[in-house]
C-alpha cells in the first residue's frame, strides 16, 4: 500500500510531534506509536488525557497474556516498574508499581526481538510469496505492505484462534505475541457500510473504500496464486479476504518507526506497543545502539499507581480512528482536511502552478481547532488559484500597505473573491454532513445507547463540523474586518470611502414604479434605497451595513429565467414551442426584444427604468471615430460584424418559422438586447442543468477598484439571486460594485463604463519574434522561461516578464547561445549591447503606440473639461486618455532603464 493510502486521511504536518531526533514517520503513514487500544475499541480516552484521575483496575486472568509476558522477560524485555492489568474504561495497559523519576527509562525491548521487513522476507511465507508479488502487477511499496500482510496472517495461523479448528503450522519463535493480538478491531475498515455512513461529511468514508479496494486488488491478484503454488502453506479457510482486512488493521494499529541498521523503517515491537495513549504526558522511544536496545522513556516523572501512557503525538480523530479504533472528545489536535482544485484546463494553469511551487505551496491544508483554524497557505493557495490574467501577469508589483508580509496580496478583487469562496466552500462543506451539531451533541448526552461504532462517529464528525463552523463563525468574518480596516489605510479606500461627508442624494420620482415593484416582488435591506446622485441612479446607504449583509434577495419567480419567460408571461404562449430550434439565450434576446418595443410583461417596471446603456457596440459611425487608434475600435469593429451575421442568422430562422416583425426584430433591438443580456446574465444550476439568469436590477451600482459585492444564484425559490455586501457601508454612502480586476477596455464594452484613473486599468501590447533563422530558438527561450509575446502595460512599474521578452527579441546569436546553455537569465541584463538594443527597441514601439492616437493627451483632457459633448463622447476620450496615460508613465519608467544602463558594464 502506498503511503497517501494508508493515510487517505491526512495528518496537519505543522502538528506532528516529533519525539526524537532519530523519529520520524516512514512514509508518512507509521504513527508516532501505536497502542493496545484495539483490544478495547470503545475508549472515549477520557482517563488517557487526565493521568490524575482515579484509576480502577483488575488483574489480568488471561492465561495467554501473561505466557506472553514471561516470553517477553525470558527474551530480554525490560519492565520492571510497570504491571499490566485491566484498566475499568481503557483495558489493558501499563500501571506504575513504583516511582519513576524525570528522564527514566520505562521498558526496553531487545532489537532481536523486534518484528522488521528483513524478519518478513526471511521467513517462510516471505521467501514462498516474494517472488510472486514481483511477479503481479504491484508497485514495489505496496509489495513491502503486502508481504508483512501475508507474514501476519501466515503467523496468525500458527495460534489458537476462534478463526480455525486448530493451528494449521507449528510454533514460530513469535507466537506468543500473535497469540494475544486481538482478534477483532473496530476501524472503521472493519465498519459495515450503514456504519461507514455514520461518517458522511469526513473524509473517513471515501478514505476506508479506496484503502479496501486496494486490499482487495491485492487480494485478487496475489491470493489465488500462493493458493496454487504453495496449498499447504497457504490455507483457504486462513487467508481470506476479510481476514486480510484484520491483518491491515493490527499492523497500522502497533507498528512503529525503528532504526534498524542505520535504516527507519516500520516494524512491529512485542510489548513496546502495550501502553495507551496520553496527549498529556511527555514520551519517547529510540533505538540505543550501544545497548542494542529499543527503549521506551519519559521525560517527566510519574509517581506510583499511576497509570503508564504513550504519547502517539497530535493526532486528529480521523487518524485516531482509522489507525487505533478510538476517539478523543474536544480533542486539541483535532483537524479537517482540505483539498483544494485548479483546473489543467485554467489558461493559465501552468503559470498558476509555477507560482504555488515557488511560494511552497501546496493544494492540500488542514482547518484545525483555536482562533486561527485557517493557515495563511491556505489563503494565499486560493489567492493564486483564483488570479486572473492581469494579476498574475503583474502579482508582487503592488504590495498594499500594513498588509501582513506573509500574505500573498493580489488585488481587492482577487481578495474578496478568495474570503467569499472560502466561504462557500467551508458552507458546503458543512451542508455535507447529515446531521447538525446540536444532534450530534444531544446524542453524546446519553453515550450508553449508542453502539461503539456510533459513539465513534458521532465524536468525530461533531470534532469536524465544529471546526469548520469556527472557521466559519469566527475567523473569516473576523479576517474579513481585519483586511477591510487594512484598506482604510490606503488612500485610493479613502478616497472610494468618503470623510463621511452627507452626499448630497435626491430622490428619484421616476423610479418610484420600479421601486415599488422590486419591494414587492423582492428582499431589500431596510437601509437601502434607490437615490440620484450626480445625476444618474443609484443605490443609497441610509443607515450603516455591515459587511455580509443581504442586499437584494430575489426569489426564484422573480427572476428573467427562459423557464419564467414562457409560463409567466405572455410571451410564452407564442414561443414555448420553439425552444429546441431557437435555444435558451435566442428565445431570451426575444424576450428582452419585445419588452424593449412595448413591455407587456410582470417586469414591465423593470424594462420602463432601464437607464442607456452606453457600450461602444451600439455607438454610431459618428461616436465610433472618437475611439480611432484604439485597440477597443479594432476590436468593436470585429465584434459588430459577428454580431451583425448572428442577428441575420436569427431573424431568418425567425422568417421561416413565420414569427419575424419588423417594428420588433431588427438590429438596433438586437444589439441592445445582446449588450443588455451580457452585462446582467448570470450562470446557475437548476435540477442538474446550467441555465441563464438574470437579475431584474435596473440599474447597476457604480464601478469602483476597491468596491466588492458578492452575487450568488442557489436556485431555491424563497431566495434565487442573493447580493451581498463584502464591505460595510456607512450611513450617507453610495453603494458601488467592484470592477473585479477589470481593465476601461472589458468596462467599456460590457457596462458602457469608463472610470478615471482605474488603477486596474492595462493596456496590452503583442510582441513579434520575427520570421529569421533564430526565431525558433527565440520561441524555444521563451517557452522554457514561461513568458508569451503578449504583455500589458499598467500605471506602476514595468513588468519584468515585458523587458525579458523584448531582450530575446533582440538578442544576437551569441547571446542566444548564452540563453540556451543557461548561463544567464532573460530576467537580468544579458549584455550591455542587448540591453541598450531592449531599451531602444521598447521606446520605439511605446512611442509608435502613441503616435497611433488622433489626439494627444492634452488635446483629451482639454475636451473634458469643456465638457459640452455628449455621453459616449465623454467616454470615449476618457477611455483614450487612460490609455495614453500607462504609455507615458511606461516611458517614464523605461528613463529609470536608461539610468541603470549607465550602471552597467
Amino acid at each position: 500500500m502506498t503511503g497517501t493510502l494508508e493515510n487517505e486521511v491526512n495528518e496537519n504536518p505543522s502538528k506532528k510531534l516529533k519525539v526524537s531526533n532519530e523519529i520520524n514517520e516512514i512514509n508518512g503513514n507509521i504513527a508516532e506509536n501505536s497502542s493496545s487500544n484495539s483490544n478495547n475499541i470503545n475508549n472515549n480516552n477520557n482517563e488517557a488525557s487526565n493521568p490524575s484521575s482515579p484509576l480502577q483496575w483488575t488483574e489480568i486472568e488471561d492465561e495467554d497474556f501473561n505466557f506472553f509476558l514471561e516470553w517477553a522477560t525470558r527474551n530480554g524485555c525490560k519492565f520492571s516498574q510497570l504491571k499490566f492489568v485491566n484498566f475499568q474504561k481503557e483495558g489493558r495497559g501499563g500501571l506504575i508499581t513504583q516511582d519513576i523519576p524525570e528522564d527514566s527509562e520505562m521498558s526496553s525491548v531487545p532489537m532481536n526481538m523486534i518484528i522488521s521487513i528483513k524478519t518478513v522476507r526471511a521467513s517462510q511465507a516471505g521467501i514462498a510469496a516474494l517472488p510472486l508479488l514481483e511477479e503481479a502487477n504491484i508497485s514495489a511499496e505496496d509489495q513491502q505492505w503486502a508481504l508483512w500482510y501475508v507474514y501476519l496472517l501466515h503467523e496468525k495461523g500458527r495460534t489458537h484462534s476462534s478463526w480455525l479448528p486448530e493451528p494449521v503450522s507449528s510454533p514460530s519463535f513469535w507466537t506468543p505475541y500473535f497469540q494475544i493480538l486481538p482478534e477483532n478491531i473496530l476501524t472503521p475498515i472493519s465498519f459495515t457500510e450503514q456504519e461507514l455512513n455514520l461518517l458522511k461529511g469526513t473524509n473517513l468514508p471515501d478514505a476506508t473504500r479506496k484503502i479496501k479496494a486496494k486490499l482487495k486488488n491485492i487480494y485478487d491478484i496475489l491470493f489465488p496464486s500462493l493458493f496454487e503454488r504453495f496449498p499447504n502453506l497457504f490455507h483457504r479457510s486462513l487467508f481470506t479476504y476479510k481476514h486480510l482486512l484484520w491483518a491491515y488493521q493490527v499492523f497500522w494499529s502497533r507498528a512503529l518507526s525503528v532504526i534498524i541498521d542505520g535504516v527507519q523503517q516500520a516494524a512491529m515491537v512485542p510489548l513496546g506497543d502495550m501502553l495507551n495513549h496520553s496527549s498529556m504526558v511527555s514520551v519517547s522511544y529510540f533505538t540505543d545502539i550501544q545497548s542494542d536496545r529499543f527503549l521506551l522513556k519519559t521525560f517527566s516523572g510519574i509517581t506510583k499507581g499511576q497509570q503508564a501512557y504513550n504519547n502517539f503525538g497530535p493526532r486528529s480523530n480521523e487518524k485516531l480512528l482509522l489507525n487505533y479504533g478510538f476517539v478523543l472528545q474536544n480533542n486539541f489536535a483535532d483537524c479537517f482536511f482540505v483539498k483544494l482544485g485548479m483546473s489543467n484546463q485554467d489558461p493559465h494553469f501552468e503559470a498558476k502552478s509555477r507560482l504555488m511551487s515557488a511560494h511552497n505551496l501546496t493544494f492540500e491544508h488542514y482547518l484545525t481547532r483555536g482562533p486561527t483554524p485557517i493557515d495563511v497557505s491556505l489563503l494565499n493557495a486560493l489567492r493564486i488559484t483564483l488570479m486572473n490574467e492581469t494579476e498574475l501577469y503583474f502579482f508582487g508589483e503592488e504590495p498594499i500597505a500594513s498588509f501582513p508580509p506573509s500574505h500573498l496580496f493580489v488585488s481587492p478583487r482577487n481578495e474578496w473573491l478568495m474570503i467569499s469562496t472560502l466561504h462557500r466552500l467551508l458552507t458546503n462543506k458543512l451542508a455535507g454532513f447529515e446531521t447538525s451539531i446540536e444532534s450530534d451533541r444531544e446524542a453524546l448526552l446519553n453515550p450508553s445507547s449508542l453502539s461503539t461504532a456510533h459513539f465513534l462517529s458521532v465524536v468525530c464528525r461533531l470534532g469536524q463540523k465544529e471546526i469548520i463552523q469556527n472557521a466559519l463563525q469566527n475567523y473569516i468574518p473576523k479576517f474579513s474586518s481585519e483586511y477591510e480596516s487594512t484598506l482604510f489605510s490606503s488612500p485610493q479606500f479613502k478616497e472610494f470611502r468618503g470623510n463621511s461627508k452627507p452626499f448630497p442624494f435626491k430622490h428619484c420620482s421616476n423610479t418610484i414604479a420600479y421601486e415599488k415593484w422590486l419591494r414587492n416582488n423582492a428582499t431589500i435591506h431596510p437601509s437601502l434605497s434607490i437615490a440620484e446622485f450626480e445625476g444618474e441612479k443609484t443605490f443609497f446607504i441610509t443607515e450603516t451595513i455591515k459587511e455580509g449583509s443581504d442586499l437584494i434577495v430575489f426569489p426564484q419567480s422573480s427572476l428573467i429565467t427562459l423557464e419564467n419567460i414562457l409560463t409567466d408571461s405572455p410571451f410564452g404562449s407564442k414561443w414555448k414551442n420553439h425552444e429546441e430550434s431557437l435555444g435558451e439565450e435566442n428565445l431570451i434576446l426575444l424576450f428582452l426584444m419585445e419588452e424593449r418595443n412595448k413591455p407587456k410583461s410582470k417586469w414591465g417596471s423593470f424594462f420602463k427604468c432601464l437607464p442607456p446603456i452606453h457600450s461602444p457596440l451600439m455607438f454610431p459611425d459618428s461616436d465610433m471615430c472618437e475611439l480611432d487608434g484604439t485597440l477597443l475600435y479594432e476590436e468593436v469593429t470585429q465584434l459588430r460584424s459577428e454580431l451583425v451575421q448572428e442577428s441575420q442568422s436569427l431573424f431568418g430562422e425567425l422568417e421561416e418559422l413565420g414569427l419575424f416583425e419588423s417594428p420588433v426584430h431588427n438590429w438596433n433591438n438586437y444589439i441592445w438586447a445582446k449588450v443588455l443580456f451580457e452585462s446582467k446574465v448570470m450562470s446557475g444550476e437548476k435540477d442538474g442543468q446550467q441555465i441563464c439568469v438574470i437579475p431584474p436590477l435596473a440599474f447597476n451600482p457604480k464601478f469602483h477598484n476597491w468596491a466588492s459585492l458578492g452575487r450568488k444564484y442557489s436556485g431555491k425559490e424563497d431566495a434565487g439571486v442573493s447580493i451581498k455586501n463584502q464591505i460595510s457601508y456607512p450611513a450617507n454612502s453610495e453603494l458601488m460594485e467592484g470592477t473585479n480586476g477589470q481593465a476601461n477596455h472589458q468596462l467599456f464594452l460590457d457596462h458602457g463604463v469608463v472610470l478615471d484613473s482605474n488603477r486596474d486599468d492595462t493596456l496590452s501590447i503583442e510582441l513579434n519574434l520575427g520570421n529569421d533563422k533564430m526565431t525558433l530558438r527565440r520561441e524555444h527561450v521563451l517557452k522554457r522561461f514561461g513568458i508569451k509575446m503578449e504583455h500589458f502595460l499598467k500605471i506602476g512599474k514595468i513588468s519584468p516578464n515585458l523587458l525579458a521578452a523584448v531582450r530575446v527579441c533582440v538578442a544576437s546569436k551569441s547571446e542566444l547561445e548564452t540563453l540556451e546553455q543557461q548561463k544567464a537569465s532573460i530576467f537580468h541584463p544579458i549584455t550591455k549591447r542587448n540591453e541598450v538594443q531592449m531599451t531602444e527597441t521598447l521606446n520605439n514601439l511605446l512611442n509608435g503606440m502613441l503616435m497611433g492616437y488622433s489626439t494627444t493627451i492634452e488635446q483629451d483632457i482639454s475636451v473634458l473639461r469643456k465638457g459640452n459633448i455628449s455621453k459616449n463622447q465623454q467616454l470615449s476620450v476618457l477611455y483614450r486618455k487612460g490609455q495614453k496615460q500607462i504609455i507615458l508613465h511606461s516611458l517614464k519608467q523605461m528613463e529609470g532603464v536608461k539610468q541603470r544602463l549607465k550602471n552597467l558594464s
